[in-house]
């Protein structure tokens, strides 16, 4: 039991990482595509 709420914590900090790089990887793209 407690092995899965661990895990699902894991997952939840990996998903949280990910959308902030996709945030800042898009961020990024548009001041590369805007000229800045």
């Amino acid at each position: 039991m407690t092995l899965s709420i661990f895990t699902n914590i894991n997952s939840l900090t990996a998903q949280n990482n990910l959308a902030k790089s996709q945030n800042a990887v898009s961020q990024a793209t548009a001041r590369l595509s805007s000229g800045l």
